[in-house]
């Protein structure tokens, strides 16, 4: 009888050995520090009711922040943080990202700086503009100057998004463009200043045979108090003009 208690007693406590040894087995699955990574779970890692396990350190890939290549850029990130990151490696990604974000608004404010150097700034109107320099004057002057020349054409659109107004349009022939300008229509403007922007493009026909489009940028403005004015005046409407250029210009131009 002392035997068998004896061997029972054995046999239990061999049977809770071997289940602590199964549940400490590397084939159990080792509770990640991060589980999801949920706005919610970002701001903070709250602890459970229950305390998670311990985790072998030996299972998680700590990265150090990747160095520049030999161009001195940095390398692309990964889109998220690897699972199982630590605090030092989303540290150093953080530091990362800041070091690229302040890198991407230098070039940006470069390419701002030369931006204006090219094109200038944007220009008010005068507060005291005579109203003949406005949108509505100066499309009834050039629709009257269409009919006085008998040219084929017609206002594409006046931008008087900034000083001063532009005036685009097509027109027949280069020949009724520098009609249009010397018309009786524009005797108001006599001894404003002007600027006169004209391109031609090759287009083809309904029969596909080629033909000249014909078309211009003008603007009507008063004399430029000095120096400094005319040149900002002209450093703006040269850059409008290649803008409306770029967007006028026929998709079947040659």
């Amino acid at each position: 009888m002392r035997n068998l208690v004896l061997g029972l007693a054995l046999g239990l406590l061999a049977g809770g050995l071997g289940a602590r040894l199964l549940a400490g087995s590397p084939s159990s699955p080792a509770t990640p520090l991060v589980a999801s990574r949920s706005p919610a779970d970002a701001a903070c890692v709250c602890p459970t009711e229950a305390a998670p396990a311990p985790v072998s350190t030996a299972r998680l890939e700590v990265r150090a922040p990747a160095p520049r290549n030999a161009a001195g850029a940095l390398p692309a990130l990964d889109p998220e943080p690897p699972a199982g990151a630590t605090t030092e490696v989303l540290r150093a990604e953080n530091a990362h990202l800041r070091e690229e974000l302040l890198s991407l608004s230098r070039r940006f404010e470069e390419a701002q700086a030369e931006l204006r150097e090219s094109a200038g700034e944007p220009l008010p109107f005068p507060k005291a503009l005579d109203p003949r320099f406005g949108e509505a004057a100066l499309r009834d002057a050039f629709d009257k100057a269409f009919a006085e020349v008998g040219a084929q054409g017609e206002i594409s659109s006046i931008d008087c998004s900034e000083f001063p107004c532009i005036v685009y349009g097509e027109i027949g022939t280069r020949e009724h463009r520098e009609a249009l300008e010397q018309a009786g229509a524009f005797a108001p403007y006599k001894g404003d200043a002007h600027s006169v922007n004209a391109w031609s493009t090759t287009v083809k026909d309904k029969s596909g045979a080629p033909k000249e489009k014909h078309q211009f940028g003008i603007a009507l403005y008063p004399r430029p108090a000095d120096n400094t004015q005319r040149d900002a005046i002209g450093k703006r409407l040269k850059y409008r003009n290649e803008q409306v250029f770029e967007a006028m210009r026929p998709d079947d131009a040659e």
